[in-house]
């Protein structure tokens, strides 16, 4: 399924419906998941469990429990792969674009923000199969 048919189909923030199966990580105040639209293989979201636009909205120990998790991801993702490129995101579709009125933060592997190789094809979304499927994987090469 391609990405925007995806978008057009949601009824709820797929950030704060997560299966306890998709998480990776977590702490009181975020999880860590395996993106369901990659960038790249391994690309990861940190979400805030809070449902808020910005990052901004959120306490000090808040914003430490989710910068927490983002050090915990790309180190693991270090072990994997040379580069790691950081991207928050903001959620606020209705006034400038963006796909998911949630914020979170991609960490994206071997990628280059904003280059013509992740903007030049449109993304696609993963099966529930498939998705789960790396997400079992991805798990056990965290061991």
């Amino acid at each position: 399924m391609k990405y925007n048919d995806y978008l057009k189909n949601l009824k709820a923030c797929p950030f704060c419906s997560l299966e306890k199966g998709e998480v990776l990580k977590e702490n009181k105040f975020a999880r860590v998941i395996l993106a369901k639209a990659p960038y790249s293989k391994d690309h990861l979201l940190v979400i805030p469990k809070k449902h808020v636009l910005q990052i901004s909205e959120l306490s000090l120990r808040e914003k430490k429990g989710i910068f927490e998790l983002v050090v915990w991801a790309q180190l693991k993702l270090k072990k994997f792969h040379e580069n790691i490129s950081i991207l928050y995101r903001e959620g606020n579709k209705k006034k400038v674009g963006k796909s998911i009125d949630h914020a979170h933060i991609n960490l994206i592997p071997n990628s280059q923000i904003g280059s013509v190789s992740i903007n030049a094809k449109e993304r696609g979304i993963l099966s529930e199969k498939v998705y789960l499927k790396r997400t079992k994987e991805f798990k056990g090469r965290l061991k």
